[in-house]
């Protein structure tokens, strides 16, 4: 079971167990939570639910989530902090899984090789990908267009626009 983390716990909302949850994907978010559809929640090792939402309401800028199995603040307190994920077999186009980044070799635009993605940072609104060169300095891609020219699953190759500057040591 592969899981697509839409978002996470901020706290609980009232006293019925109701999560707080802000949404980390937008409108791709938005479509894995909706009543009837199950969730997971999952801090390091700790992977719980599935859940099954019975409820959702929109508060600020916030998802108010409600599930048949977390009835009391108690329980809601627990999952603060914790990511919330859905089922996912296939992703959105333009959206890949961490584990499938990790290992492929990062290439310039003009064919040359700047590294392999060692890890996948989100840094609040923005992803980063984790970029060790072959004589082990780090530097750091933003996961954005403007950056990420094409990425190749199959093929383990991702091509970037390496401007002035991104990879060069300080």
């Amino acid at each position: 079971m592969r899981l697509l983390k839409i978002g996470y716990v901020v706290k609980p909302h009232g006293i019925k167990g109701v999560l707080t949850v802000n949404l980390t994907l937008g409108n791709i978010a938005a479509q894995h939570a909706e009543p009837g559809r199950k969730i997971y929640l999952e801090k390091s090792s700790d992977l719980c639910g599935p859940f099954e939402i019975i409820s959702i309401q929109h508060h600020k800028n916030y998802l108010l989530v409600s599930t048949k199995e977390i009835n009391s603040i108690e329980q809601a307190e627990k999952f603060c902090g914790y990511s919330v994920g859905a089922e996912a077999k296939k992703l959105p186009k333009g959206l890949y899984w961490i584990e499938d980044l990790v290992g492929c070799e990062v290439l310039s635009e003009k064919n040359e090789t700047l590294g392999t993605v060692r890890d996948v940072v989100n840094a609040g609104p923005n992803t980063l990908y984790s970029v060790m060169t072959p004589d082990n300095r780090e530097f750091l891609v933003p996961a954005i267009k403007q950056f990420i020219k094409k990425i190749d699953i199959a093929g383990k190759k991702i091509t970037i626009n390496a401007i002035p500057g991104l990879v060069e040591s300080e």
